[in-house]
């Protein structure tokens, strides 16, 4: 639980930032510690949809204007735990 108080703040930090500037995806890297871009696919909703990990929401980003705009219109952005196993 003391976790959760730096992670709500660097999680609202972190969207309220992409309000004011639309910057590029993170890298991907998938593994422990890394991040996951994850497509969304059959979603073309207007607005966002939600998606979760582990039981914990995710940060859900529009694809346009990136390298996945012709597979989907939504983008997972997960951060992978440093506890979580290698493949």
């Amino acid at each position: 639980m003391r976790l959760m108080k730096p992670l709500v703040t660097t999680s609202l930090a972190l969207i309220l930032s992409t309000a004011l500037y639309a910057g590029d995806l993170p890298k991907e890297s998938r593994v422990p510690g890394g991040i996951a871009v994850v497509p969304l696919s059959g979603l073309v909703s207007a607005t966002a949809p939600t998606a979760d990990f582990r039981g914990n929401r995710v940060m859900v980003v529009s694809a346009a204007g990136t390298a996945y705009e012709n597979q989907t219109h939504w983008l997972a952005i997960v951060g992978i735990p440093l506890k979580a196993k290698s493949a």
